[in-house]
């Protein structure tokens, strides 16, 4: 089995990771963290028996599937426009179960979506890591945009992907390192979330996307007036949408 961590050189930044830690945990109680675990590990299961229904020609998981990635829920008639609906579906099906590494399959789904332009860059990490979590990290634009240098992973390194491999299968495995870094940190810390059922992974995104949350509540505090800022969600809410467990069934 493919591995989930992969090992490299990445480094965290320790002072920054703690502050970001300690800045959710007082944002986010302990169970409102465990409820968005438990709403990722049941993402993880709908997304798995989506993809048995897209092997099995049922016509609606496709849209059900694109559903849950929240970059592309409201622009499902866009992406499906610019892909075309069996190519698409086609496409996702060869990058969990096609021929070659993981990082050809990645680039050739990369392609693929190149036509729609910044709505399929999520598409794929989504995809891969809630077919199966223990394989395959989570990779979406709020973790690290290579055009922005930005994103929850850039908050916490010490040094970031590098901004020139793009959307790439390569790319793609250096944020896997820094998603392992992360891994080994929280779990040397003993920090868990939900029930025993849900592995480490599920702990990593939750507070990735809790990292984030704090970062962009940070800066519209900053720069919106105190009016706008009373339309942001409250943090449990935005960080829910940005995992895609908001709408989720069930």
């Amino acid at each position: 089995m493919t591995p989930m961590v992969v090992e490299g050189p990445a480094v965290l930044d320790e002072v920054a990771s703690q502050d970001f830690l300690a800045a959710a945990l007082a944002k986010v109680d302990a169970p409102a963290l465990d409820e968005l675990a438990e709403g990722v590990w049941r993402k993880h299961e709908r997304v798995r028996t989506l993809l048995d229904d897209l092997r099995a020609g049922e016509p609606r998981s496709l849209s059900a599937l694109l559903g849950l990635v929240f970059a592309c829920r409201r622009h499902q008639a866009e992406l499906l426009g610019a892909v075309g609906e069996e190519a698409l579906a086609a496409g996702l099906l060869d990058l969990v179960d096609g021929d070659g590494s993981l990082p050809e399959r990645i680039d050739r789904t990369v392609d693929l979506l190149a036509p729609a332009g910044p709505l399929g860059f999520d598409l794929p990490g989504e995809v891969l890591h809630f077919a199966d979590p223990a394989r395959f990290w989570l990779w979406t634009r709020w973790m690290w945009d290579p055009e922005r240098e930005t994103g929850a992973l850039a908050l916490v390194a010490a040094e970031p992907p590098d901004p020139d491999l793009g959307r790439s299968g390569e790319a793609y495995l250096a944020v896997g390192s820094l998603v392992g870094a992360v891994t080994s940190w929280l779990g040397d810390r003993g920090v868990a979330l939900g029930s025993p059922a849900c592995p480490p992974s599920v702990t990593v995104d939750v507070l990735l996307a809790c990292v984030y949350a704090v970062y962009l509540g940070t800066v519209l505090r900053l720069r919106m007036t105190q009016e706008f800022n009373r339309l942001v969600p409250p943090m449990p809410d935005l960080v829910s949408r940005l995992l895609g467990v908001r709408y989720l069934e069930g």
